[in-house]
């Protein structure tokens, strides 16, 4: 309550500097763990869940060691549970501490559901993403981005971010950044 309080009192560039802080400060406090593995983003409308579930198990069972966070459940390894956090996309410090808790897992595949609203507030930062997923795009859940265009401009931000990123290498091999997109999509030309 009080946060949404002084929210409404504060401009939207300083709203997006305190989160794009939060998120480089959660990265070098948890010592950079997506160096460590290679990372796999999902975003859409919808399926995000699912589509992460499917890789993942497709990864296990090429005998990969998977970790994964969507709205449905959270994975390292064999372990798997509810996602209780009432959040799709983990806050930044959640997510890094997860993130750092599979690289010293030795997880080799960590897959993200990576939503429009956390890119907005910058959870994706601080990640070093390989691989992008675009399942499709609608205009559903677009009254925080004041519209369909903001919205499409913040799933494509995860894509703009997965370019201007270094690639990384992972086990001796360096590893290519790639990007999956729904062809039904009618702005597919413009993720890709």
């Amino acid at each position: 309550m009080i946060k949404s309080f002084v929210r409404q009192f504060l401009p939207e560039p300083v709203v997006s500097a305190y989160h794009l802080l939060l998120a480089k400060v959660a990265n070098l406090s948890y010592g950079n763990p997506s160096e460590r593995m290679v990372v796999i983003g999902v975003t859409g409308t919808s399926g995000k869940s699912t589509v992460i579930s499917f890789i993942g198990q497709l990864l296990e069972g090429a005998g990969r060691k998977v970790g994964w966070t969507s709205t449905a459940t959270i994975k390292i390894l064999g372990h798997e549970w509810i996602n209780d956090q009432k959040m799709t996309m983990l806050g930044r410090f959640k997510l890094q501490k997860l993130l750092r808790e599979m690289a010293d897992d030795h997880v080799e595949f960590a897959i993200i559901e990576t939503t429009s609203q956390g890119i907005a507030q910058h959870r994706h930062v601080g990640i070093n993403y390989d691989v992008a997923v675009l399942t499709n795009l609608r205009p559903e859940h677009i009254e925080a981005h004041g519209g369909y265009e903001n919205y499409k401009n913040a799933k494509l931000e995860l894509f703009k971010h997965l370019s201007r990123k270094p690639r990384k290498v992972f086990r001796g091999t360096e590893i290519g950044k790639t990007m999956v997109v729904n062809g039904s999509v009618k702005e597919a030309k413009e993720f890709l």
